[in-house]
């Protein structure tokens, strides 16, 4: 194989930071501060000017703020400002350097890493290779990021020096340099002396250092002194405040009253409102998030069947999900490749829409899989208000050719665990699944059956095509693996989403990093008031 080297000059990356505020109704007695911090809002800043302290709704609480901890979105809004990681998505889409300085595939199954120097934790240790290696191996004992690091081989990767290590895979896998811009790096010095293990102090290299965090109400972080590249543009705001507000009917009161001063979603409702006053700035962008049906496709569900499983799809009216319950911010799925992604064609828009509502087709493939009218099968969400309604539609849908559908929604935590068990009494979930660059990582995170808990069906085949398009990428494999895809149906993918942000118009440079999060700490305040 040819050796690639691709250097990358630290100075030259397009860095962001995401954003929160402060303020508002807290709702917890409990607050969690970091040891040694003060409160320093209402002081004047360095420069004898008010401090500029950006307040961020969010839509829940994050939960749980260690590096490999609860993944969330939520969480990651709040983790992104805090940790960094070896590489990351900049606002084109692209993949470009953060802790890394350089990296170069030396075969098929080893990569060198060379991390920049003088890069300081928030604690005061300097962040070495050693770390990195480390934090690599802890996301690897973890259950929310083992999935990420499958297919890396944690016992030979290697230290080389203070700066450089050797990332070994089991098998070549195009996903292995993708997958180093989700794992959040830190100190293991840090990690080990907190008792709690940074659930609730964390601290990691980023432009921002954690304060304090009420649970239910705000998470605030302030600037970090002694951040490793402070001439990058990424901390022009003193603190953040991320701000939890669950209700979507709230969050654009909260903007329009001054409550916050950013909206990381904006109720459908709401979009034209605020769109319409000069007030505000109002950004949408399409997002490679997919929204779909998982089949529980075990033994345990007649959605084993796989006629039934396409009977369904052809009964659900993805263009009334996506007008209804999003609001008209979605568009119904062509393919469970997003435009969003690097490897989308026009020809599956040109195909038209993924099982496209054909009451017929559903009745016929019925018959051919033998089942009558009446069967009953359940359907589990979380509290989320936009699938709530979308499950409401499948189940209108459904009951046109003799299926009934029971609806069961449950708080999230236990909704993420029940989709884990094939055993749990459920046929049908709704979930979402993100990914950049390729749709081979949606594949790799979410239908590898070796690797994903999500996964429920055991099928060889598939599994053959899959890790094959995943070691080289070959266009060829990874189209007949979207044809089976779309034959054997694990999941149907109902709706593509357009992410909705929204801030006030004296906040520059709003945009939307990597194509999901906000960071404030790069954005224009010179018309800050």
């Amino acid at each position: 194989m040819k050796k690639r080297l691709v250097l990358f000059l630290a100075a030259a990356i397009a860095a962001g930071s995401l954003v929160g505020c402060s303020g508002g109704n807290e709702t917890s007695e409990t607050t969690m501060q970091a040891a040694g911090t003060a409160d320093t809002e209402g002081e004047e800043t360095e420069a004898g000017g008010e401090e500029i302290n950006v307040r961020v709704e969010i839509g829940a609480d994050p939960g749980d703020l260690s590096p490999w901890g609860v993944n969330t979105n939520e969480s990651q809004y709040v983790k992104y400002v805090i940790y960094q990681r070896l590489l990351e998505r900049n606002y084109e889409g692209e993949l470009v350097p953060l802790l890394a300085k350089e990296y170069e595939q030396i075969d098929d199954t080893h990569y060198r890493f060379v991390i920049n120097e003088g890069i300081t934790v928030h604690n005061g240790d300097t962040l070495t290779a050693a770390d990195v290696v480390w934090s690599i191996g802890m996301a690897a004992e973890s259950a929310t990021y083992s999935n990420i690091t499958s297919g890396i081989d944690v016992e030979n990767t290697e230290v080389v020096d203070d700066t450089t290590f050797i990332l070994a895979l089991e098998s070549p896998s195009i996903m292995a340099v993708e997958n180093m811009c989700w794992i959040p790096i830190t100190s293991q010095s840090a990690y080990e002396s907190d008792p709690d293990h940074m659930v609730n102090n964390p601290v990691g290299t980023g432009p921002y250092k954690f304060v304090e965090w009420t649970p239910g109400s705000t998470v605030e972080v302030e600037k970090f002194d002694g951040y490793w590249r402070p001439d990058n543009n990424e901390q022009n705001c003193d603190r953040i405040t991320f701000r939890v507000i669950s209700e979507t009917a709230q969050k654009a009161i909260e903007l329009e009253t001054n409550g916050v001063d950013v909206l990381y979603e904006v109720g459908s409702g709401d979009v034209e409102r605020l769109k319409g006053d000069e007030n505000f700035t109002v950004i949408e962008e399409t997002i490679p998030t997919v929204h779909s049906i998982y089949f529980n496709c075990s033994e345990y569900s007649a959605c084993q069947n796989q006629k039934l499983r396409q009977a369904i799809a052809y009964a659900v009216d993805t263009e009334s999900i996506a007008a209804v319950a999003y609001g008209g911010y979605a568009t119904p799925a062509y393919s469970i490749c997003s435009e969003a992604f690097s490897d989308w064609k026009d020809e599956y828009k040109e195909d038209g829409i993924l099982y496209a509502q054909d009451l017929d087709k559903a009745r016929q493939l019925l018959e051919e899989a033998g089942i009558q009218e009446g069967l009953e099968l359940s359907l589990i969400t979380n509290e989320d208000a936009t699938r709530v309604a979308a499950a409401e539609i499948i189940q209108a849908n459904l009951a046109q050719i003799g299926i009934q559908v029971n609806i069961t929604s449950y708080e999230a935590a236990v909704y993420n665990t029940m989709i884990l068990d094939p055993q749990g009494g459920w046929d049908m979930s709704l979930n979402g699944a993100t990914n950049y660059g390729s749709v081979l990582g949606i594949f790799h995170f979410q239908l590898n059956y070796k690797t994903s808990k999500r996964m429920t069906l055991i099928d060889d085949h598939f599994q053959e095509l899959l890790e094959e398009a995943l070691a080289y990428g070959d266009e060829a494999v990874t189209d007949e693996l979207l044809d089976y895809f779309n034959e054997t149906l694990p999941i149907y993918p109902m709706v593509h989403l357009e992410q909705i942000c929204a801030a006030k118009n004296t906040i520059g440079d709003f945009a939307l990093k990597g194509s999901r999060f906000l960071f404030p700490g790069e954005w224009d305040y010179s018309n800050w008031n």
